[in-house]
């Protein structure tokens, strides 16, 4: 892998799909951290969210859950 380049993606689709991708960051806004740690899970990287990182404690362990059982990092 060449960290050297810049790669510019057109979408976080496109960036999920990047096989040399291990870990996302996800800086989204609150409400969407579900649905983006949901796809990233989907697409098996490890994931950092920012606080909070669900809107309640059903969210939060549904996320996590999804994480466990797919073998992902959750941070």
């Amino acid at each position: 892998m060449n960290l050297t380049r810049e790669k510019i993606n057109a979408s976080y689709e496109e960036l999920l799909d990047v096989f040399e991708v291990q870990v996302v960051y996800i800086l989204l806004e609150n409400s969407m951290h579900r649905e983006w740690t949901g796809k990233a899970t989907h697409k098996r990287k490890h994931k950092l969210c920012e606080k909070p990182i669900a809107l309640d404690t059903e969210e939060c362990m549904e996320m996590i859950a999804k994480c466990k059982k797919n073998n992902r990092n959750w941070d």
